[in-house]
């Protein structure tokens, strides 16, 4: 017969065993829960985002703003920034420009601004501007 202490510390032991394994298994639901929710969050803020006024240059090369002000003040132009990218050496510098009021102003600056490979921004290109900018839309 085993002394009595050996038995509460067997069952300690299988108790916070189980405790522990328990905690894992709801963490990982939690986690799980959070991720969908967190897809779900984006695939409804995809379907509902309206293009606004808001062109991009990934891959900016001249990285002085003075310059791209002077580029894109005459089409009419409110704000614009240079935003870096990533991480590290796979970190890159792109040039956003807020255009106030229409889309046409920001259409046409695409076309004139083709040689830094403009466009007009899509969802992703939002998300990663800051936060910010993006609220301020431009002023």
């Amino acid at each position: 017969m085993k002394p009595l202490w050996e038995e509460y510390e067997r069952d300690k032991r299988e108790r916070e065993e189980r405790e522990r394994i328990e905690k894992e298994v709801a963490d990982e639901g939690e986690r799980l829960r959070r991720q969908k929710e967190l897809k779900d969050r984006e695939r409804k803020e995809m379907s509902e985002f309206r293009p606004q006024p808001l062109v991009v240059m990934p891959g900016y090369r001249n990285n002085n703003l003075k310059v791209l002000r002077h580029a894109v003040l005459p089409l009419g132009a409110t704000d614009s920034r240079i935003v870096r990218v990533g991480e590290g050496r796979e970190a890159t510098f792109v040039a956003a420009v807020w255009f106030a009021g229409s889309m046409e102003k920001a259409e046409r600056a695409v076309r004139s601004l083709a040689r830094e490979g403009a466009r007009i921004a899509s969802y992703r290109d939002t998300k990663m501007l800051p936060p910010d900018f993006i609220r301020a839309g431009g002023r």
